[in-house]
């Protein structure tokens, strides 16, 4: 019987840090933050390595998010423990995708992409947030002409270089 089933808590979600030594056969979870957040991204060139940048959407804990619905981005930064959000306010906010600076492999160096629909008319939005200030929000938007839905995954490509 799952915990929901037997009237315990149902399982909550956040970011955890799983480390796997496969040579001992083990696995250590840490719990970075409780927050209700999307599935964590980051910088698609640092997967399965170090990185210092994640993101995700997050709630802000307002009370008329639907379920799967966010409010925010936050950002984590590995090496400092720093934390940076950006609010939406009347936007809800999709799963931020890395976009480098071309020919650059900082991971400063570049922009945050995400999808966004306004609570008050339903529009999508498309958002670019700096990777170098990101609690500033976005520096350009783009209304998209069709409706977009929260939860769309994705990921960056960028065009032939070179």
């Amino acid at each position: 019987m799952g915990a929901a089933e037997d009237g315990a808590d149902p399982a909550r979600g956040g970011l955890v840090r799983a480390r796997i030594d496969p040579v001992a056969g083990s696995m250590t979870r840490t719990v970075l933050d409780d927050a209700r957040v999307e599935f964590p991204r980051v910088d698609d060139r640092r997967i399965g390595r170090r990185h210092r940048h994640t993101a995700l959407a997050t709630g802000t804990g307002r009370s008329d998010l639907l379920p799967g619905e966010y409010d925010a981005v936050r950002w984590y930064d590995t090496e400092t423990g720093a934390t940076t959000v950006w609010q939406a306010g009347n936007l809800s906010v999709g799963e931020p995708v890395f976009a480098p600076e071309p020919g650059s492999d900082a991971e400063e160096r570049g922009y945050w992409l995400t999808f966004a629909t306004d609570r008050t008319d339903g529009t999508s939005w498309f958002l670019v947030i700096p990777a170098e200030d990101p609690g500033a929000g976005p520096v350009a938007r783009a209304r998209i002409p069709v409706r977009v839905p929260l939860g769309l995954h994705g990921c960056w490509l960028p065009t032939g270089e070179g």
